[in-house]
């Protein structure tokens, strides 16, 4: 994998945690607490990798990478379920690695939801 070049990470992002929660009645909804913002790089995935992922029911389209810090972006860091909001989208995180593992960029492989609104 490629890791980005410092001039790649162009987009601002906000990572939060999610969680359902229970309306009083039969529906849930998402709470999302702000975790932190940061600068990141969005790619799409080419369209075989995304049938791949398909065929296993783990529907990546886009892979982002944001600079690794500790304590609070790598791997063994991050919340289980977290959400980024980027450039008006909104992404679900399906897996997180460490890009190459070389401790410099963190790699969240994700699926897109849908256009951001504001809670």
């Amino acid at each position: 994998m490629i890791e980005p070049l410092s001039g790649q990470l162009n987009r601002r992002c906000s990572i939060y945690l999610s969680r359902l929660m229970s309306d009083g009645k039969a529906d849930q909804s998402t709470k999302r607490t702000p975790l932190w913002s940061c600068w990141c790089k969005v790619e799409v995935i080419g369209g075989s990798v995304f049938w791949e992922n398909v065929q296993t029911e783990e529907a990546v389209t886009h892979r982002i990478f944001i600079r690794s810090v500790k304590g609070k972006s790598r791997p063994q860091d991050l919340p289980r379920l977290i959400e980024l909001e980027c450039a008006g989208f909104w992404y679900r995180v399906k897996r997180v690695t460490d890009c190459n593992s070389a401790g410099r960029f963190t790699l969240l492989e994700c699926e897109v939801l849908n256009a951001a609104v504001k809670n």
